[in-house]
C-alpha cells in the first residue's frame, strides 16, 4: 500500500448550505428568502473569537443529526405530542420560521373560532415546542429551581425559540432535548422535557437585535 496523498478538507459555506437546501430528508420545502436561524446562527457566530469558532465539520455532524432528528426523533415526538400542530411557516419582517410544533391550549385558528372558545375565566395558551438533540453535557441545564445555565449554555437555542415565540404571540416554550451522551458518567443517551417562559420585553429585544443583524447574513 502507498498513501499517495493525505490532507484535511474543510467545508465551505455554500457546502453546508447547499446540504441543508438540497436535502432529500427535509419534510417540507425551504423557503425562499432570509429564514430566523441563519440570523440566529450569525448572532452566535459573533461570541467566537477568532481561531476558536466550531470547525465546519462540527457543523456538518450538527446538520446530520439535524436530519436523522427530522427523520426519527421528530417524527416520534410528532407521533407522542399528537396535540402539536407541525410543519408550521411564519413570515415576519421578512423573515421565514418554521418551528418544530405549536400547542394550541385555546381554541385552534379557524372560522369557528370564536364558537369554541372557552368560558369566561378559563386561563388557556397556546405555546411553541423545540425538539432539540445536543452533544453538551445534560449537567449544563444546571439545577433546581433556577436552571440558570440553561439560559446561559443554550442561548443560540432560546433567542431561535424567542423569535418563534413572538411570531406565535405566546410567551412559553417547550423543549424536548436528547443529550446523545447524556450527563457523560456514564455517555448513554438521554432526554429531558423543559418548559420555559420568556417575558414580553425579552421576545422584543430578541427581535430587535435579529433584525439588526439580519441584513449583515443575507
Amino acid at each position: 500500500m502507498e498513501v499517495v496523498s493525505f490532507e484535511k478538507f474543510a467545508l465551505s459555506e455554500e457546502d453546508i448550505q447547499g446540504g441543508v437546501l438540497g436535502s432529500e430528508m427535509a419534510s417540507m420545502p425551504r423557503s425562499e428568502g432570509l429564514h430566523w436561524s441563519s440570523v440566529v446562527r450569525y448572532m452566535s457566530s459573533k461570541k467566537y473569537k477568532k481561531g476558536t469558532e466550531p470547525s465546519s465539520w462540527y457543523r456538518e455532524t450538527g446538520f446530520i443529526w439535524e436530519m436523522m432528528l427530522e427523520a426519527v426523533f421528530k417524527q416520534r415526538m410528532k407521533h407522542h405530542r399528537r396535540n402539536a400542530i407541525n410543519q408550521l411557516s411564519f413570515e415576519v419582517d421578512d423573515i421565514h420560521m418554521t418551528p418544530d410544533g405549536l400547542v394550541f391550549d385555546g381554541p385552534q385558528p379557524g372560522p369557528e373560532a370564536m364558537l369554541l372558545a372557552p368560558p369566561s375565566g378559563v386561563n388557556t395558551e397556546d405555546y411553541i415546542e423545540e425538539y432539540k438533540a445536543t452533544w453538551r453535557s445534560m449537567k449544563n441545564i444546571g439545577v433546581a429551581p433556577g436552571y440558570t445555565e440553561f439560559f446561559v449554555e443554550f442561548e443560540d437555542w432560546h433567542r431561535q425559540v424567542m423569535g418563534y415565540c413572538r411570531a406565535a404571540q405566546t410567551t412559553r416554550a417547550d423543549f424536548y432535548v436528547l443529550f446523545i451522551n447524556g450527563d457523560y458518567k456514564p455517555m448513554i443517551p438521554d432526554a429531558v422535557y423543559i418548559s420555559v417562559r420568556y417575558t414580553p420585553s425579552e421576545l422584543e429585544e430578541n427581535w430587535e437585535m435579529g433584525l439588526n443583524n439580519s441584513q449583515e447574513c443575507k
